[in-house]
């Protein structure tokens, strides 16, 4: 399938050369071996029975999708990448999309599999698709063959027509845009009366089967940090004068082989510095370095006694090359009931702070409206302070309570003098007081058109699936074996 692609002859050292020269800043990675049979029954979607295996394809396939869509995008590619839940929730989903996409007979030819990798980026070189370098990149990047490879974008194609045809019906009128306009430059100036979390006392005390239940709901809030014992060589290097060195340095080193690289001994014989750690949690590593982030995104991305490609990073004058091994790991895990008991109680009782702070608010705004008192009025009633937000807008904060933005929503379209309904934030509800409304200049539209309008797209799709899901997809449901993953 797809042979035009692999007519070349794949050539592993020179590629390798120009792989580190052309991909010295992006982090590449493998994710294990998907073909191992593991036969454990993890769920149904649609009625068809759902195994470890089926999953580790999709979650392959779902990392192909990012890398070819974020690969300019290195801070929000790494961020999905890191969030374990997220990526293990977008798998299942990419399951979803991809059995009902089967069943409504979606299919997506071999030339229109072609004509999008022909034509991507990541494989095109001085303008022109480059066969060879892109079977270096499938099976050295990916860690798979190109046939593999090329099935999981016709994969990802087919998801792709799948939501296509669930945004068709979107429309969005200028008025919308408008409107989206209008909120998101307004900034207001108000008045308001704190019901806070803290002060809303609760008397009651959570049940053994209520923390039991809401412990099985959040797992996700009680995983441990996942431990990591890496060994690593760093090469220190003037920037930019020795980075040509560096690199051809480095070339030559993974060119010798790497399966049975001695780190410590190639460290010595270049200059290298080399250090090993202990198992430790994988934020503790690289805590001197100001490219953490980048050294441990590589890290979560190899595989146990795997060495990493180089990571190149640099300042204003000095640079920075570091290879890896992964030399033991201690995944994520649920932490048991018992050790994690308080954290639940402590939880539990923080909601009903909320409902209760919520009762309060209600009980007061039917009041103040009833009676139409002043915002001083009502501050004596309630023996409660009153507070002011100045140059308020959706991007900004109050203090101790949380994001204006709901703020902002709820006051769209209103005046100055105007009471808003409670609002509840995370760190209790208010009843706002406008002050004032600062509307933006009706010339700045134009010039914001199209963004608002892609915001309000991306925002409307999100919202499609999510209907989508509840209504029209295939009936899905996970064992507990799912957790474990």
């Amino acid at each position: 399938m797809l042979d035009v692609f692999r007519k070349k002859k794949f050539q592993k050292r020179t590629l390798l050369a120009i792989l580190i020269l052309i991909i010295p800043a992006f982090v590449l990675w493998g994710v294990g071996n998907i073909t191992q049979k593991n036969t454990d029954f993890v769920g149904t979607i649609g009625g068809k029975k759902i195994c470890r295996q089926d999953f580790y394809k999709s979650m392959k396939g779902l990392q192909v999708d990012l890398m070819l869509n974020y690969f300019k995008e290195y801070t929000a590619y790494s961020e999905m990448i890191r969030n374990r839940p997220l990526m293990k929730q977008m798998a299942w989903d990419r399951l979803v999309f991809l059995i009902a996409a089967e069943k409504s007979r979606l299919r997506v030819s071999d030339r229109d599999v072609l004509a999008f990798l022909s034509v991507h980026p990541v494989f095109v070189k001085n303008g022109e698709f480059d066969p060879t370098f892109y079977n270096y990149v499938i099976r050295n990047t990916f860690q798979m063959e190109p046939r593999q490879f090329e099935e999981m974008v016709r994969e990802n194609m087919e998801i792709m027509a799948l939501k296509e045809k669930i945004f068709s019906s979107i429309k969005i009128s200028d008025k919308e845009v408008y409107d989206y306009f209008n909120l998101v430059n307004t900034a207001l100036d108000i008045s308001f009366l704190e019901f806070g979390t803290e002060a809303a006392k609760s008397t009651r005390e959570p049940s053994a089967a209520e923390l039991e239940a809401y412990y099985r709901s959040h797992s996700a809030e009680f995983l441990s940090s996942p431990k990591i014992m890496v060994e690593y060589a760093e090469l220190k290097y003037k920037y930019p004068d020795e980075k040509q060195k560096t690199m051809d340095t480095l070339a030559k080193i993974y060119n010798a082989g790497t399966d049975t690289l001695d780190l410590a001994g190639t460290a010595k014989t270049y200059g290298m510095r080399y250090e090993k750690t202990a198992l430790v949690p994988l934020e503790d590593i690289f805590k001197e370095t100001k490219f953490a982030g980048k050294l441990r995104y590589a890290l979560r991305n190899i595989n146990k006694d795997e060495l990493s490609n180089p990571v190149f990073q640099n300042n204003d004058a000095e640079g920075f090359a570091y290879i890896m091994r992964k030399l033991d790991e201690l995944p994520s895990e649920l932490r048991t009931f018992d050790e994690v008991k308080d954290l639940v109680r402590d939880s539990i009782i923080r909601a009903d702070r909320s409902r209760i702070a919520k009762e309060k608010a209600d009980a007061a705004y039917k009041k103040i409206i009833e009676r139409n008192l002043p915002i001083q009025e009502a501050s004596k009633q309630e023996n409660l302070q009153i507070f002011k937000g100045k140059d308020l807008t959706v991007k900004l904060s109050i203090d101790n309570l949380g994001p204006a933005a709901p703020i902002l929503e709820k006051a769209a379209g209103l005046k100055e003098g105007s009471i808003l309904e409670p609002v509840t934030l995370p760190g209790g509800t208010i009843i706002t007081w406008i002050d004032a409304v600062k509307l933006p200049a009706k010339e700045d539209f134009e010039k914001q058109k199209e963004l608002l309008y892609r915001n309000i797209s991306m925002k409307k799709r999100t919202e499609a699936l999510q209907k989508w899901f509840n209504e029209k997809s295939p009936k899905a449901e996970r064992q507990q074996v799912f957790d474990e993953l």
